[in-house]
């Protein structure tokens, strides 16, 4: 059978071998492979996504209604579940590592705050004869001098905040059991289900903009020049390749499970075969041994 001379055929011992054969070959194509494809890369990058972010809100929107009525019950045991578990499990985290950062941050700012001209602006302000933007003004410069510049400054410490904020949260047992119920009670929703998949192939496969794109892209010169030039190169692996699959140890013969094969599933030779055995019996009586004809 197919299953039969397939197990021989790609055995671990020769899956071994062809993987190895192609490791060979992408070492010496890799970098004129990478350097060829990176233009086309980030032209697809460049022209699909704007394609596909357009595609998906419009049927987002299209399907709004029906998925607020599927939503409607998850939203509402979200919100239930999430208040008490982002005030006991996400909160502590977050004022535990950003604290120390933010008030150290604010209390710099807060000494920098020019107090007593904000005072004076705000009683200009409220004089009869007096312009009504004094403070206004104040406190945007103020924003532009020295909030913003401060808070640039500390840039590289909001990052290291915010990730030890999520890895503490990703490594929280209890926020990912939680995550993982949600997202199985999603996707036991058949409607709920059947609704995205319908919205992801109307914004992708079965979408007539994107696929005139991506043809337009793939039958560039430089990709089909890229193309040919591969299949020329892997030419020498794949005759290694078809050799190493369907010739035997000499490499003169093709191997015994690939002429059965053929025999019997081109040729329509050897079809006729016998299966010995004993019968089957639930009775205690003695089994009786028994052939089995198959085949024409």
């Amino acid at each position: 059978t197919v299953r039969w001379a397939a197990a021989h055929l790609f055995g671990a011992e020769r899956r071994k071998r062809a993987r190895a054969l192609f490791d060979e070959y992408w070492r010496e194509v890799r970098d004129d492979v990478q350097g060829a494809l990176w233009p086309i890369v980030n032209r697809l990058t460049k022209e699909l996504v704007p394609i596909v972010m357009r595609s998906l809100d419009h049927e987002l929107r299209r399907r709004q209604a029906r998925f607020e009525a599927l939503l409607g019950p998850h939203r509402r045991k979200l919100e239930a579940e999430l208040g008490p578990l982002f005030r006991q499990r996400v909160l502590p985290v977050i004022e535990r590592e950003a604290a120390p950062v933010v008030t150290r941050i604010v209390n710099k700012l807060i000494d920098r705050f020019p107090t007593g001209k904000a005072g004076w602006s705000f009683i200009k302000d409220k004089l009869p004869w007096g312009r009504d933007d004094h403070l206004k003004r104040l406190l945007q410069a103020f924003i532009q001098k020295e909030v913003e510049p401060t808070l640039r400054a500390h840039r590289d410490e909001f990052i290291a905040v915010s990730r030890r904020i999520a890895k503490k949260l990703g490594d929280d047992q209890i926020l990912r059991r939680w995550v993982a119920k949600l997202g199985t009670r999603l996707l036991d929703d058949r409607g709920l289900r059947a609704l995205v998949e319908s919205l992801v192939l109307d914004a992708t496969v079965r979408n007539p903009a994107l696929r005139a794109s991506v043809a337009r892209i793939l039958g560039d010169p430089q990709l089909l020049q890229l193309a040919e030039r591969l299949l020329r190169g892997f030419e020498p692996t794949l005759k290694r390749l078809l050799a190493l699959f369907l010739l035997d140890s000499t490499g003169q013969a093709l191997d015994p499970h690939v002429a059965m094969l053929l025999r019997s599933r081109l040729l329509q030779k050897d079809r006729l075969w016998i299966r010995l055995g004993y019968e089957r019996r639930s009775d205690p009586l003695p089994r009786r041994f028994t052939g089995v004809v198959y085949g024409r």
